[in-house]
């Protein structure tokens, strides 16, 4: 008996070819666009995978741009720098969509989308808090030295690089940064954390205007083969 999966993978039309549509698996097609999602806590794969992807579609066109999705509550603080520094690294704008709980690097992550180009959805939360290297991270005594001198960096860098975006002053970011803070959307706006607040998913109609691109498929073209 033929086994089902459970869990299949949804196929969207790719483009036309003699008459016959050419059907491709979700996630490639919305990566063809360059559409990507982090929808989990940063661990040292999913951050490579997000990095990998950047570079090859920078690699594949310069000129074009980026929509970042996110619902990351966290995760280690050199997986989210090695993202935002990826990001500052792209020649297209990258636009930043923040949905659920975005905390800590993912929150830092949000924030290192294009200015003017990072938004929330209305029942979207942010929660800064001070960055760190989570316990198992660290190893043998020298190591752990090394950790805590690395860590120290990396709060020193993330810090800055608030300071630099949202106008804030040293004691306000230090603040937000010192212990667990939930923002409200409207509140993220007011520290310039994000942009705007309300996501028009007609923005992915228009991402990068490409003609063949995977929303410019039409319904009656489907059923006309």
């Amino acid at each position: 008996m033929e086994k089902v999966d459970s869990n299949p993978i949804p196929k969207v039309p790719l483009g036309f070819n003699e008459e016959k549509v050419r059907w491709s698996e979700l996630y490639h097609k919305l990566f063809h666009v360059r559409i990507l999602f982090l929808c989990k806590p940063l661990d040292k794969k999913t951050a490579d995978l997000i990095v990998k992807s950047f570079m090859f579609l920078h690699q594949e066109d310069k000129t074009k741009d980026y929509i970042l999705f996110l619902n990351c509550r966290g995760g280690g603080m050199t997986e989210g720098v090695s993202i935002y520094d990826t990001m500052q690294y792209l020649d297209g704008d990258v636009t930043t969509l923040g949905y659920g709980m975005n905390a800590s690097m993912g929150a830092f992550v949000l924030y290192g989308g294009t200015i003017t180009k990072r938004l929330v959805s209305d029942n979207a939360r942010v929660m800064l808090h001070q960055p760190h290297m989570s316990a198992s991270e660290c190893r043998t005594a020298e190591e752990s030295a090394f950790d805590a001198e690395y860590m120290n960096d990396l709060r020193t860098y993330v810090l800055n690089a608030y300071l630099s975006g949202t106008q804030e002053d040293y004691e306000m970011i230090h603040f937000l940064l010192e212990r667990d803070v939930f923002l409200l959307p409207e509140v993220a706006v007011d520290l310039g954390i994000i942009d705007e607040v309300g996501i028009d998913l007609d923005i992915l109609r228009y991402h990068n205007k490409d003609p063949d691109d995977f929303f410019s498929v039409k319904k009656d073209d489907l059923f006309s083969v």
